[in-house]
């Protein structure tokens, strides 16, 4: 009978060991699982962070190429606005030389305007009046010709760019877009309205060039 016990209680201690023993086993599979899935979860936000990185780096790429063709282009304009440079002070050059006339003839100038074709060009919202002008002040500087842009204010803050040429006759105002004769006056619409729809006051309050600001009501009759 003490055997059976004394074996019962070996028993009851190997079985209460062995429970222990496999508790602390679950226990440590438990965490070894837990652990597992943290990683996974670290390695997923690892994934998603290397995805969003190549997409900026990829958006960085495409930035590099714009930033890199707009270099492109200002080093164009760059170049292009040098050779402006050097034209316009080839021209001064030249002016100071006695190359360029202070005034030509009126006919001179309608001669060269039915060869100039800056009349020829469509207007454009980067072709505008301002445009227009700089080109036939261009063009006639290139022939000998003294003319310069004269900007025209309208009541509204907006206005106009035409050129002048310095002829024998007086002051001849040219609207560059047509090759047409103009006589600016102070108080009085610049577009002819027989001729132009305007929707907007094209009152002439002022205009200014090269000759000086006009403030009159008449072109003005230079002495050379």
């Amino acid at each position: 009978m003490k055997n059976m016990i004394c074996l019962a209680s070996i028993f009851a201690v190997v079985l209460f060991l062995c429970w222990t023993k496999i508790n602390k086993l679950e226990n440590m599979v438990s965490e070894y699982n837990a652990t597992i899935n943290f990683y996974r979860l670290e390695n997923q936000k690892l994934i998603e962070a290397n995805k969003i990185l190549n997409e900026s780096i990829w958006n960085l790429s495409v930035e590099n190429e714009k930033l890199k063709k707009e270099i492109r282009e200002i080093k164009s304009e760059k170049n292009r606005l040098s050779k402006m440079l050097e034209r316009a002070r080839k021209q001064i050059r030249e002016y100071r030389a006695g190359y360029i006339r202070r005034a030509v003839s009126k006919e001179e100038v309608l001669e060269f305007l039915r060869k100039d074709d800056t009349d020829s060009y469509m207007w454009t919202e980067d072709f505008d009046c301002t445009q227009f002008a700089n080109r036939l002040v261009q063009n006639a500087l290139e022939e000998g010709m003294l003319a310069c842009v004269v900007e025209i204010d309208f009541p509204d803050g907006t206005g106009h760019d035409i050129v002048v040429f310095n002829t024998t006759e007086g002051l001849l105002y040219i609207e560059p877009q047509t090759d047409e004769i103009v006589y600016p006056v102070i108080g009085e619409p610049y577009w002819d309205r027989s001729v132009y729809e305007v929707d907007y006051n094209d009152t002439i309050i002022k205009y200014t060039s090269c000759f000086g600001e006009w403030p009159l009501s008449v072109p003005v009759q230079l002495p050379y």
